[in-house]
């Protein structure tokens, strides 16, 4: 069986995590070819790769450029493909579909100081363009909860988990070091959950206004 992936030039029509519900990235696949000189060299590299190790470790079998400005990849299944594509992607700006998941895994716009925690695992780097869609991800799954850490302080990070979902109500904690430095509160709503987060990220004064108390262990 075979893994599909395919890397995509971002041009700000992203809808959602989920690839299916994306239209216009669908779309593009399906279009007459056009194909930029960056995905050309990915996709001579990938080839090369490929070719040099009979049996990658990454299982890739094979790229080309394929669509509007689209890079479809093969792999073998059941490899860390994702491990070796993340980072081609990141350098590049680039953004990173899982077909056979059908997950939008990069949106091209990434912030390599955040590490981000999905239900489903870690993606190496922030995009400010998902974070709403993070948040419907999440709720799709049967644990929602996501972490987002500051990977250049120690014990940095906010993270929250929906614990209940017909109301949308988050718990919502964040710490900035020591235990001292651990905080929580309850947000309700798609809006509040993505202030709360934009506040954070954003270092806004507005952050404090909400209602934290210590976190005790």
């Amino acid at each position: 069986m075979t893994a599909d992936f395919m890397f995509f030039v971002p041009s700000g029509e992203l809808d959602s995590r989920f690839f299916s519900e994306n239209p216009t990235l669908v779309s593009r696949v399906h279009a007459q070819t056009v194909a930029t000189a960056e995905l050309e060299d990915l996709a001579n590299h990938i080839n090369n790769e490929a070719e040099r190790l009979e049996d990658h470790p990454a299982g890739l079998e094979g790229a080309r450029v394929d669509g509007d400005r689209i890079l479809r990849v093969s792999a073998a299944e059941h490899h860390p493909t994702l491990d070796y594509l993340i980072p081609l992607a990141l350098e590049r700006n680039l953004g990173l579909v899982d077909r056979s998941n059908n997950k939008v895994v990069l949106y091209g716009d990434e912030d390599p100081r955040y590490v981000l925690t999905l239900p489903d695992g870690d993606i190496p780097a922030l995009s400010r363009a998902a974070l709403v869609h993070n948040f419907d991800y999440v709720l799709a799954s049967n644990d929602p909860f996501f972490v987002i850490e500051d990977t250049t302080a120690e014990q940095h990070f906010i993270q929250a988990a929906c614990n209940d979902q017909d109301q949308l109500r988050w718990h919502v904690e964040y710490r900035e070091g020591d235990d001292e430095h651990h905080f929580s509160t309850t947000v309700a709503g798609a809006a509040a959950i993505t202030e709360v987060v934009c506040q954070w990220l954003d270092d806004s004064p507005h952050f404090a206004d909400h209602a934290w108390t210590p976190v005790t262990f």
